[in-house]
């Protein structure tokens, strides 16, 4: 399958389809969202790294490597940044000036209440109605 395409001159030509390559770059960029999410570099020289053991090594460490994240998970002490510290700080301010605003509204007019909403009036155009036009200059 072709791909066409018009020059600056409008010429046609015939672009060779690129499927494989294209697809091929969305996939890295798949790959890439996805190891950012679990770590990015760290997590692919961790993967590296396992690679290098053998299979049964494998899965004993990766059978106690998901063990210690998992009591990391569940523990009452978590490993944080100071910007996770930070950034969890704030949100939690945030979020509890919003409740706060809630609450001294509902206090002040007793309840919340459905505001009727709708299309903005629009402003009349000034496009001419071709047949309008004639009708209306027919009648005169």
């Amino acid at each position: 399958m072709n791909i066409w395409k018009w020059d600056e001159l409008g010429v046609k030509k015939n672009i060779p389809n690129k499927h494989f390559s294209s697809n091929l770059l969305a996939l890295q960029m798949q790959l890439k969202t996805i190891m950012d999410d679990v770590g990015g570099e760290r997590a692919l020289a961790f993967l590296d790294t396992l690679s290098q053991l053998g299979e049964s090594e494998q899965r004993i460490a990766l059978e106690y490597f998901t063990t210690v994240i998992k009591r990391v998970l569940c523990g009452d002490v978590r490993l944080e940044s100071d910007i996770d510290k930070a950034n969890k700080e704030f949100e939690n301010c945030l979020y509890g000036d919003i409740i706060d605003s809630f609450n001294e509204e509902a206090i002040q007019k007793g309840r919340f209440e459905v505001l009727k909403g709708g299309k903005m009036t629009q402003k009349k155009s000034n496009i001419l109605d071709l047949k309008r036009y004639v009708q209306n200059k027919t009648m005169q």
